[in-house]
């Protein structure tokens, strides 16, 4: 048996791996600050969508997955440092890498947010 279905004391959230195709936890509400942070998130994408109905931004991606995407784009170098070094060959931390690395994920953004050839 998998761990989480032996462990329904586990918190599960809508999105949970358990819960795609009718996973025996039905999806709870987000609760607290958790909500809050919800409705943040829900914000940034509407000004997405705007962005996209209005011509400035591509609509190729969908509005909530672009913004998914963009947020694991900047965050992934801090959750896996160790990799992010093993393939640059440079400390994660000096600040030369940390401006390549942003400057990599401006044009990675734009490249994924800007139209093209339209």
């Amino acid at each position: 048996m998998a761990f989480g279905l032996g462990n329904p004391q586990i918190d599960r959230r809508p999105g949970d791996p358990l819960q795609v195709g009718g996973g025996r936890y039905p999806p709870r509400p987000l609760a607290g600050d958790a909500a809050v942070r919800g409705a943040k998130y829900r914000a940034k994408v509407e000004v997405i969508e705007a962005a996209q109905r209005e011509g400035h931004i591509s609509d190729d991606i969908p509005a909530d997955h672009l913004l998914f995407m963009l947020i694991g784009l900047a965050a992934w170098w801090s959750s896996v440092p160790q990799l992010a070094t093993f393939l640059s060959g440079r400390p994660a931390q000096s600040e030369d890498e940390i401006s390549r690395r942003r400057r990599s994920v401006v044009l990675a953004a734009e490249q994924l947010a800007l139209r093209h050839g339209r």
